[in-house]
């Protein structure tokens, strides 16, 4: 538990790196899907939502703060 935030932002800060890599190729109608460019689809952003949350989520990572801590439980 000693490191478990820096854990948590570690991984928030992947997962936000990876709102910004390619997920998908389309070969069918040459179109590559990342999480923020989604052009020529419906998709609209998909990696709006993980982006917002994995930001507060760091944030609340490394506040000292007893109540930030039981949040971010609660997002667990």
């Amino acid at each position: 538990m000693k490191f478990a935030n820096w854990i948590g932002c570690v991984s928030c800060l992947l997962l936000i790196a990876a709102v910004f890599q390619p997920w998908i190729y389309i070969p069918s109608v040459h179109l590559t899907i990342s999480g923020w460019h989604a052009e020529g689809t419906n998709f609209g952003k998909p990696g709006l939502v993980p982006l917002v949350l994995c930001s507060i989520m760091a944030i609340l990572f490394l506040l000292p703060k007893v109540w930030a801590k039981l949040v971010t439980i609660l997002y667990r």
